[in-house]
C-alpha cells in the first residue's frame, strides 16, 4: 500500500474544529470534578508539594505546572483538553499514515474520539486520564514509525512515552512493558527475507528497546523513591504501597500458610472478618478501616507490612497461577450485574460526597466547592452516563475488533495491522488481569483503540477491494 502523507490544511482544519468545539464546550459545563479520595489526594500534593504514598506524584506536579500556583483550576482544564485534541490529531496521523485510511475520514474519526463521552468527562475531571491517554498514544504513534522505516531512534521515543504514561497511572504498567519490544517483534516476523543481516539487526534493536525501557521505567520508579522515601526505607517502586495493591489483586488465593511463612502471626487469618477473601472485595480490603491489609499495617507498620504484602502477594500467585484467570472472568462478568455495575458508574462520576473539612480546604485553595459542584447539573457529566454501554462495548468488542483488522489486513497491510491487534490484545489482558474491579474510568482508553481498529478495518477492506480490481496485485507489508 502506498501511503500519502496526511494534508496539512486538513491537520490544520482537523485542530481548529476540536478546540473550537473543545473552548464552546468548557464555556458550557466549566466545573471541575472529582473522584474521592484521588482527586483530594492530587490536589493536596499539587498544593503542598506532599507526595502520595499510594498514587501517581506526577499527576500534582502537572497541576503545579499548568496552573501556575492560580486560585483556579481553569487552567488544568483547559490544558486536558488540549490533551485531548493532541491525541485525536496522532489518531488521525496513525489511521492515515500507517494504514491509508482516507484523511478525511480519519479526520472524521479523530472528532469521534475527541468528543466521546469518556474523554469529555476526564478532561474535566481532577484525575490522571486525560495525560497518561496522551502519553500511550504518542507512544503507539512511535511505534508505527519504528514499523515504517525501522530507525534506532524511535525505540528511546517509545520508552521515554512509556514512562511518561506510567508515571501518570501506574495501571498502565504492563501494557507499556509488553509493548516495549512489540514494534521490534512485528516488523521482524513480517519481513519478506530474513537474511543473517534482518536477524542481527532484530536482536540488537530488540535488546535496545528492552533495555530502555527498562532503564526508563526504573528511572520513574528512582525518581519516585527520592522525592517520597528520604530515608530509604521502602524499595524504589512507583508507589510506596505498590505491595498492598499487589496482594489485593490476590488476596483470594492466599492461603494460612502462606501468612505464617511471611511472618504474621499464628491465627491472623482466622481472626479476620467473613467474607476477607471475596473477589468482589479486593478494593474495600485495600482501603477499608478492619481488613487483611489494615491489620496488617496496624500490626508491623506501613514499611514492614508493605514487604510483606510483596512477598505474600508473590506466594499467593505461585499456588495456581491459571487462578488469576478465574478471577478475572468473573470481574469482567460483574460490568452485566447491574448490582454491582450501577453504584460503580455513580462512583466514577464522581457522585461520592467529600467531608465539609475536605471541600473547604478545596474551596479555599482552588475557588470552588465540590460538594456545590457535584450537585449542579451536567451535561459532559450526563453523556458520559448516557456513554457507560459503549464503554463497556468498548471493552468486550476491542478483542474481536483486533482480530478483524489482522485477517482484513493480512495480505496488503500485515506489519501495521498486526502491531494494532497485538497491542489491542495486550490493553484488554492487561485491564482483565490486573484489575479487581468494575470500572468505567479504568475504560478510558478502550474507546481510542476501538475507533482506531474500526478505521483500520475500514482502510482495509477498501485497500482490498481496490487490489481485487483488473491489474492489481496485493503487496504484503
Amino acid at each position: 500500500m502506498t501511503v500519502q502523507p496526511v494534508p496539512n490544511r486538513l491537520v490544520a482544519a482537523t485542530f481548529a474544529v476540536l478546540v473550537a468545539a473543545k473552548l464552546v464546550l468548557l464555556a458550557i459545563d466549566p466545573a471541575p470534578r472529582m473522584f474521592l479520595g484521588d482527586s483530594a489526594s492530587y490536589l493536596h500534593a499539587a498544593a503542598t508539594g506532599w507526595v502520595p504514598p499510594d498514587r501517581s506524584y506526577a499527576y500534582p506536579l502537572f497541576i503545579r505546572l499548568v496552573t501556575h500556583h492560580d486560585a483556579s483550576l481553569l487552567p488544568l482544564l483547559l490544558a486536558q483538553s488540549m490533551l485531548g485534541v493532541a491525541t485525536a490529531l496522532i489518531m488521525l496521523r496513525i489511521l492515515a499514515g500507517a494504514f491509508g485510511l482516507d484523511a478525511r475520514i480519519a479526520a472524521a474519526m479523530a472528532c469521534v474520539f475527541a468528543l466521546g463521552p469518556e474523554q469529555l468527562f476526564y478532561e474535566r475531571m481532577v484525575m490522571a486520564e486525560s495525560g497518561s491517554l496522551f502519553a500511550l498514544a504518542a507512544m503507539l504513534a512511535a511505534g508505527f514509525a519504528y514499523l515504517r522505516d525501522g530507525r534506532l531512534a524511535w525505540l528511546p521515543c517509545i520508552a521515554l512515552c512509556g514512562a511518561l504514561a506510567t508515571a501518570y497511572r501506574i495501571s498502565v504498567v504492563p501494557f507499556v512493558l509488553g509493548f516495549a519490544a512489540l514494534p521490534i517483534a512485528v516488523r521482524f516476523l513480517t519481513d519478506a527475507s530474513w537474511s543473517r543481516r534482518t536477524v542481527l539487526r532484530a536482536a540488537l534493536h530488540g535488546v535496545a528497546a528492552l533495555a530502555l525501557c527498562g532503564v526508563a521505567q526504573a528511572g520513574v520508579q528512582r525518581w519516585y523513591d527520592a522525592v517520597f522515601d528520604m530515608h530509604h526505607e521502602y524499595r524504589a517502586d512507583y508507589s510506596a504501597h505498590s505491595g498492598f495493591f499487589r496482594l489485593s489483586l490476590v488476596l483470594p488465593l492466599v492461603q494460612p500458610g502462606d501468612a505464617k511463612r511471611v511472618g504474621l502471626a499464628p491465627g491472623f487469618i482466622d481472626a479476620l472478618p467473613p467474607g476477607w477473601n471475596d473477589y468482589r472485595a479486593r478494593e474495600q480490603q485495600l482501603w477499608g478501616e478492619d481488613t487483611f491489609i489494615a491489620r496488617m499495617r496496624a500490626q508491623h507498620g506501613d514499611v514492614v507490612a508493605n514487604r510483606m504484602a510483596r512477598k505474600l502477594a508473590a506466594r499467593a500467585l505461585r499456588h495456581d497461577p491459571m487462578q488469576l484467570f478465574v478471577l478475572a472472568t468473573r470481574t469482567l462478568g460483574d460490568y452485566f450485574d447491574p448490582e454491582t455495575a450501577r453504584p460503580r458508574l455513580r462512583d466514577d462520576m464522581g457522585e461520592r460526597t467529600p467531608t465539609r473539612a475536605e471541600a473547604d480546604a478545596v474551596r479555599q485553595r482552588w475557588g470552588f466547592d465540590p460538594i456545590e459542584t457535584a450537585a449542579q447539573p451536567s451535561p459532559v457529566g450526563t453523556w458520559f452516563s448516557l456513554g457507560a454501554p459503549w464503554l463497556v462495548f468498548c471493552l468486550f468488542a476491542l478483542v474481536p475488533l483486533a482480530v478483524v483488522t489482522l485477517a482484513t489486513g493480512w495480505r496488503h497491510q500485515r506489519a501495521a495491522s498486526m502491531l494494532l491487534a497485538l497491542a489491542s490484545l495486550g490493553l484488554f489482558l492487561g485491564h482483565a488481569l490486573f484489575s479487581a474491579i468494575v470500572s468505567y474510568r479504568y475504560l478510558h482508553a478502550f474507546a481510542l483503540f476501538v475507533l482506531l481498529n474500526l478505521g483500520a478495518i475500514v482502510a482495509n477492506l477498501v485497500e482490498r477491494r481496490r487490489l481485487q480490481s483488473p491489474g492489481r496485485e496485493p503487496v504484503p507489508r
